[in-house]
């Protein structure tokens, strides 16, 4: 899955939200740097990379970053590292709704999985 993840984005095929959940955070952590460092051009990571960590993030400024248009180019990335932690991350679900298309969510959930029983687990299980 991994590969088939990593081989698309070579391509240049993105989904506008990638979550990546479950027990394996070798895996989780390949595909987060990987976008971290490949998708955006290094000349343009300033303006159009945004990374934050689940801890020190709150739902909001997510939800603000993911809003936004890119600068000077096609499109931004928008990292969630150590997502489990994030406190309110299913208030993101208006967005998981009507994602933009020019922004790139990565989201990493490790060592845990959304609660499935949840409208919002339900809606990150279809992604």
């Amino acid at each position: 899955m991994v590969d088939k993840i990593l081989s698309e984005w070579k391509k240049g095929s993105f989904q506008p939200i990638n979550w990546f959940e479950g027990d394996e955070p070798y895996y989780i952590d390949k595909l987060i740097e990987y976008a971290e460092a490949h998708i955006i051009a290094k000349d343009q990571q300033d303006l159009n990379l945004t990374i934050f960590y689940g801890k020190d993030a709150d739902w909001p400024s997510v939800f603000n970053a993911c809003r936004r248009y890119p600068m000077f180019g096609d499109r931004q990335v928008v990292i969630i590292k150590e997502a489990q932690q994030m406190k309110d991350i299913e208030k993101l679900e208006p967005y998981f709704v009507q994602p933009l298309n020019s922004t790139i969510l990565v989201v990493g959930y490790k060592n845990a999985k959304v609660d499935k029983r949840k409208a919002f687990g339900r809606m990150v299980s279809k992604i």
